[in-house]
This record gives C-alpha cells, sequence and structure tokens, in this order.
C-alpha cells in the first residue's frame, strides 16, 4: 500500500476518535440544559443555514458529519477559505436547538392525548397553577392549528390579567384572533374585569372602551350584554371618568334585553361617590368640598327615584348592595338630612323600622348646631324643583297603590347583612345618637327575625358610639360576652377602642376597675401587648387625679413592663418580626409617663414614707431603661442618616411628660439627697 494512503487513513482515524469524544461531550452537556436556555432567542438565519447546511458540507470534503456539527475544523482545511466561513461559530446555538425540538416533541406528544377542548382546558389551568405560563401558551399555539380552544385562550387571558400582566394580556386577545380562534363572551367579561382591576394601567380606559364599542359592530361575533356594560363602567368608574360612565349608560334602553340591573345602578352610583370624593380633594375651601359633595347626593336622590320606580314596577330587584351603595352616598354629605334618611332607606327597602322618628316630622325636636358639629349650609338646597329632598324613601306598602292610581305589584325586600349594620351605625354615629344604634344592634343580631352575624367591623363600629356616650361598661360587657359569643376575636384596635372609652368616663368612680378589667382580657386575648392601651390605661390613672389609682395602676403595668422590654428584643412572638419604630416610641413614652408617676407620689408624698426606697429602685430601673435605650436609638439614627426626623425622641431621655417636669419642681427625696 503506498504510504501517502497510510498518512490519510491514520490521519481520518484521528479524525474520527476526536470527533466521536466531542460529540459525546456535547450530548452530556445538552442533557443539563436549564429552562433558561428554552426561553432564549431563537438562531439567526446565517446560524440556522449552517445547521442545514452541514451535512451537505460534511460530505463534500469527506470527513464526518459529527467533525463538522462539533465544529472541529481538520488542520489540511484552510479557515480562510470562504465555504468554511461561519461553520465553527454554528455550534454555539446548536444544543440550544436540540433543546427547542425536544420540548417541541415532547409537546406534540402532550398533545396527542388532549384532543378534546375541555380536556385541554384543564391541562392549561393545571399548567397554569403550576406557574408555567410559556408552555401553556406554546400548547395553546400548537392546538389552534387543528381545533377550536377558546377556553384556553380564556385561561391564559384570566392568568395574565390576574398577575397585572395588562399589556400581555391584550397581545393574547390579539394574537387568539389572528389564530383563526373566536372570542366568546367570557373572553371579553375577563377582559372588561381585568382592566377594572389594573384601572392605574395608562390606557386601561381606551382599551376597554374600544374593545365594548367593537363589539357592537356588524362583524362582531358576540353582541354585548349588560353583564359586559357592568363591567365597562365599572372600568369607568375607577378611572374616574364620569363623562364616559355617562354615555355609555344613556344609550341602555328602558326595559328588556340589555335594560340596566341592580349591578348597573351600583355600579354607578358608587362611580358618583368615588368622583365626589376624588374631586373635593383637589378643591380649597370647605365651602366648594360641602357644595361638590352635595351635588353627588343630589344626583343619587334623582337615580334612587327611578330605581324605586322600576322595583315597584317588578322591572328589577333590589339587593343589600344597591342599598348600601346609596346610603354611602348619602353619608358623604354634610347635612343632617341626609344621614337621616338612611335610616328611612334602610326601612323603605328592608322594612326594618326606624329606631327614631324622621327629621322632617314636625313633632321631632331640631338638634342643635353646636351639637351636630354642621356649619349651615353645608350645600345648597336642590335646584330641581320638583324633588324633594325624603320624598324618595316614602315606604309604599305592598297591594297599596301609587300615584298614578295602579296598585303596586308584588315585589321583594332586600335581605339585611353586615354591610346594612355597618350603615345604620355609621349613621348614628354621625347623628350622636346612642339609644337607636343600640336598638338596631339588638333587632338585628338577636337571632329571632333578622339573624345578622356581626364581625369585627360592626363591633368596633358599635363601640364607638358606645364612646362619644362614655359607656365604659357596656364596652366591657361587650368584649367580654357578645364578642365570644359572635366568634369574633378582638384586635388591638378593639381594646384600644374600650380604653379610650374609659378615659373618656375618666369622671366615674368605677372606671379604673372597668380598665383594668379590659387590660386583663386584652393580656388573655392577644399574644403581645398593645402599648398604646397600656399607655391609656396609665394615663387614665393619672387623670383621675388620685394617689390610689396611680399606685394601683403602676403595679398593674409592672409584669406588663417586662413583657414590652421582651418585644422590643426580640420582637413579635410566632414572627419574630422587628417592631416598628412607632411602637418603640410610644414604650419610650410610656416608660417617661411611669418615670413622672413615681415623681409625682414621692414629691407630693401619697405614699408612705417607709417604702420610698422601694419606689425610688423602681423609678431608677426604667430611667436607665429608657436613657440606655435612647442612647443605643440615636446611635443608630446616626449611623443611618435619620436624625432631625419627626418620631425621633427628646433628647432629655427622662423629660416625663408630667406636671412636676412643667413646673421644674424637684422630687422631695431628690432635694434631701442633694442638700446632704
Amino acid at each position: 500500500m503506498p504510504e501517502c494512503t497510510i498518512n490519510s487513513l491514520r490521519v481520518t482515524i484521528c479524525a474520527l476518535s476526536i470527533g466521536t469524544r466531542l460529540c459525546r461531550r456535547a450530548q452530556k452537556h445538552s442533557k443539563t440544559l436549564s429552562k433558561q436556555h428554552y426561553l432564549q432567542k431563537p438562531a439567526t438565519q446565517q446560524q440556522r443555514w449552517h445547521a442545514t447546511a452541514q451535512p451537505d458540507l460534511s460530505r463534500s470534503v469527506g470527513i464526518s458529519s459529527s467533525i463538522v456539527h462539533t465544529g472541529i475544523v481538520p488542520p489540511y482545511h484552510h479557515r480562510d477559505s470562504g465555504e468554511y466561513e461561519g461553520v465553527s461559530s454554528a455550534p454555539k446555538h446548536s444544543g440550544n436547538e436540540t433543546h427547542r425540538a425536544k420540548s417541541s416533541r415532547a409537546l406534540e406528544q402532550e398533545l396527542r392525548y388532549l384532543k378534546d377542548p375541555m380536556k385541554l382546558a384543564d391541562h392549561i389551568r393545571y399548567t397554569l397553577r403550576d406557574e408555567n405560563p410559556e408552555k401553556s401558551v406554546e400548547l395553546v399555539r400548537m392546538a389552534s392549528k387543528d381545533m377550536q380552544c377558546t377556553v384556553s385562550w380564556n385561561h391564559i387571558v384570566d392568568f395574565q390579567m390576574t398577575f397585572g400582566r395588562v399589556n400581555a394580556a391584550l397581545k393574547t386577545y390579539n394574537e387568539m384572533k389572528k389564530r383563526g380562534q373566536i372570542p366568546d363572551s367570557y373572553t371579553y367579561l375577563l377582559i372588561f374585569r381585568g382592566l377594572a382591576s389594573h384601572a392605574h394601567y395608562p390606557q386601561a380606559l381606551e382599551k376597554a372602551l374600544s374593545i365594548y364599542h367593537s363589539m357592537s359592530s356588524a362583524k362582531s361575533p358576540v353582541r354585548p350584554s349588560i353583564i359586559h356594560t357592568n363591567a365597562v363602567l365599572k372600568v369607568c368608574g375607577r378611572a374616574n371618568n364620569t363623562d364616559a360612565l355617562w354615555g355609555i349608560a344613556a344609550k341602555l334602553p328602558e326595559l328588556g334585553k340589555g335594560a340596566p340591573n341592580n349591578l348597573t345602578w351600583t355600579t354607578i352610583l358608587n362611580a358618583v361617590q368615588r368622583s365626589a370624593m376624588v374631586d373635593s380633594e383637589s378643591l380649597n375651601t370647605p365651602d366648594e368640598k360641602s357644595r361638590r359633595k352635595g351635588k353627588a347626593v343630589l344626583e343619587g336622590r334623582r337615580m334612587w327615584d327611578d330605581i324605586v320606580g322600576r322595583w315597584r314596577k317588578g322591572n328589577m330587584w333590589i339587593d343589600e348592595e344597591l342599598v348600601c351603595a346609596m346610603g354611602r352616598l348619602l353619608l358623604i354629605g354634610e347635612k343632617y338630612e341626609d344621614w337621616d334618611d338612611v335610616l328611612s332607606l334602610v326601612e323603605q327597602t328592608m322594612a326594618v323600622p326606624r329606631g327614631t322618628t324622621r327629621r322632617r316630622d314636625p313633632d321631632r325636636e331640631e338638634p342643635s348646631i353646636a351639637q351636630l358639629g354642621n356649619p349651615k349650609g353645608a350645600h345648597p338646597e336642590p335646584d330641581d324643583e320638583t324633588l324633594q329632598p325624603g320624598g324618595e324613601f316614602q315606604i309604599l306598602p305592598v297591594g297599596q297603590p301609587d300615584s298614578s292610581g295602579k296598585e303596586a305589584p308584588s315585589f321583594k325586600y332586600a335581605v339585611p347583612g353586615k354591610n346594612t349594620l355597618s350603615l345604620v351605625l355609621e349613621a348614628c354615629m354621625k347623628m350622636r345618637m346612642k339609644k337607636p344604634a343600640t336598638d338596631y344592634w339588638k333587632l338585628m343580631t338577636d337571632g329571632t327575625r333578622y339573624r345578622v352575624q356581626p364581625d369585627l367591623d360592626n363591633f368596633n363600629a358599635l363601640m364607638r358610639i358606645l364612646r362619644f356616650s362614655r359607656s365604659s361598661g357596656e364596652v366591657l360587657e361587650l368584649i367580654r360576652t357578645e364578642m365570644p359569643g359572635a366568634k369574633v376575636q378582638p384586635t388591638k384596635t378593639s381594646f384600644w377602642i374600650a380604653m379610650s372609652t374609659c378615659m373618656r368616663d375618666k369622671n366615674n368612680p368605677n372606671v379604673l376597675d372597668c380598665a383594668s378589667q379590659i387590660l386583663d382580657l386584652m393580656q388573655n386575648k392577644l399574644a403581645d401587648p398593645d402599648v398604646r392601651t397600656i399607655r391609656l390605661y396609665l394615663d387614665l390613672a393619672v387623670a383621675t387625679d388620685k394617689g390610689a389609682n396611680i399606685v394601683k395602676a403602676l403595679h398593674r403595668l409592672g409584669p406588663s413592663l417586662i413583657n414590652m422590654r421582651s418585644l422590643l428584643a426580640y420582637g413579635f412572638s410566632g414572627t419574630g418580626q422587628e417592631v416598628d419604630l412607632r411602637t418603640k416610641h410610644e414604650l419610650v413614652t410610656l416608660s417617661r409617663t411611669m418615670v413622672g408617676c413615681y415623681d409625682r407620689l414621692l414629691n407630693r408624698g401619697e405614699v408612705p414614707r417607709e417604702t420610698y426606697s422601694s419606689y425610688m429602685r423602681e423609678r431608677s430601673k426604667i430611667a436607665a431603661f429608657v436613657t440606655r435605650w435612647c442612647g443605643t436609638d440615636k446611635r443608630k439614627r446616626e449611623g443611618a442618616g435619620q436624625e432631625g426626623k419627626v418620631d425621633v425622641p427628646n433628647e432629655n431621655p427622662v423629660a416625663m411628660p408630667s406636671p412636676l417636669r412643667e413646673r421644674n419642681q424637684v422630687p422631695r427625696w431628690e432635694a434631701n439627697r442633694r442638700v446632704a
């Protein structure tokens, strides 16, 4: 055999062995690719050309295709030749394309068992629940070639809207139409609902109106129903665009299909209230704000007159949500008649008897302006002479003829719930009426007629009403008996309201005992003490101006102070979260108040002389704690560059809000020590 042939075989065998080893290494590396390789951009056109040209190139030069695939060029091939330019750079994306091909084959294998659109939709929802939206989109794209899978596209749109990806959801909606998938009614509803939830999106209202008006075109497969109209109205309301809202509402028919229902009126009333509150914030004078709110209340009254007319004719029904929307609109007014009409509204729509006489009754005594805290002429009288405020809330019993002489058809009253109870309590709170509030509470929660199960907000609202009437005993009974009976767990806010009620009732000789029981309940119910409530308890003892009460409060707060120091050092129990800065400053203020109480007792001689040493030791411990914490906190603030904030404590660590410090008096025991 010629020597040149033997050398050629040796070179070929060497190249084949090297190519085989490199090919195995590339295959092993391709198995370890992560999901990020799947999400990379596809190869360029030049790289795809080289990938397809590799087999032909290997045959033309007479070497193994594995060598060309791995980018290894034999030594006798010149790199400067234009025929091989770019071959060595093609394998940079070859592993990624292999992974793409494998993933595509895997998705095709899945679609073999998902021929039913319902099964495909369930699988897409399961995949989205596992937070794999890329796979879901690819599956739906591949399935769209062979079947109508609108429900699967709806799942993707809903997923993207839920997570705030508004732009991606709109692109998905446009893509499904381009792929021949016909949107259904639920597709438009999901888009409108998502845009309403993300009304802060810059083009939310514009996109919603564009899609809604496109549904009315002749080529649209889905005609807009009242459900879509309500969703678009919610977008307009949350975007604070009343012009667009009234433009859509004006085109609704009076009767029949597409006529406004209870949810339509609820959305409009909420939008009117929201617009009034937002507009009043931008106004400067109180008169302008009152005038703007009064205008919104007048609009609501006119709408309610139309709503009640439809309801009495049997063209629509009224629910609790609609009644409370109208009631909340009345509560933003600054006139006593608006608040009083809330009770008439509940009586008219729910058959709940009023707890007091009507404001416009001639036998009723007019409350004073000073008592109500409402300036005269809060908002102007209605311009429309045909509308008399309060007349739209008249009661019309079932079967009684109306003004036209026709007998009213049978209609159903709305069922009161927690929202109604909260509405009535807020109206009574504004009118400063305790007895009607407690009567409503007993009537609606007694469990015989209305059977309303009150929640935490209802209990807090009732305690606020009891607070302005200084009913500390009733608040204690509410927390101790009624809240456990309703299976409601009181919070820090509940105990703070209860303690502030005792603070208003400070002239009661038994108020400190009531406050002590509230403090005991708080320690039994809450895992961590509320510093504000404990501080208010000590302020109550000081407000009674009795040394015995102060001594009792200091002895009572001894264990609580240890718990609060642990809270400051270790954070909240269970979570270990660090205490916020406001709570720390509340604790420092409480400690300073305790130091001031010790100074008062020692200076005025309100404790026996033989107990001075024990009180001095307790005072020194608390003062040392305040000094130590303030020094540590000051160093932290200087290191963080936060010095000069409003929440920074006083530089004097033991400066306490005490009458002794205000008069610059020195305790008697301290003066004697200085003389000695």
